[in-house]
């Protein structure tokens, strides 16, 4: 977030998102950004009965995800306040690539 700032002073929010979900999509960020825009609260996608990551975090949320430590990542600003958090139902973000195995089960799903 830091470095974020660093390069632009006026950012006002910051999508996270790992790299290993095949199913992420374009429309999908389309309907977090419009979350976020509507409520001002972080647009969190909501799968496996959990919020989680893509998410869109407003500037309001800057420190504390720079507060984060260690390995923990940004889980526990998604699930412990449902106040601070717009939900988006995207069901198929609850897959991600972690292994050769992994790889081969999405691929089945696929065909």
């Amino acid at each position: 977030i830091s470095t974020l700032l660093s390069a632009d002073p006026d950012l006002d929010a910051v999508l996270i998102t790992p790299c290993d979900l095949p199913a992420l999509s374009a429309e999908a960020i389309v309907r977090l950004s419009e979350r976020h825009q509507a409520t001002g609260l972080i647009s969190a996608s909501r799968y496996q009965g959990r919020n989680g990551a893509p998410a869109i975090f407003g500037r309001v949320e800057f420190r504390a995800l720079r507060d984060l430590k260690g390995d923990e990542g940004a889980r526990r600003l998604l699930n412990e306040d449902p106040s601070r958090v717009a939900a988006e139902d995207l069901p198929d973000l609850g897959f991600d690539i972690d292994t050769p195995a992994d790889l081969a089960a999405w691929k089945s799903r696929r065909t």
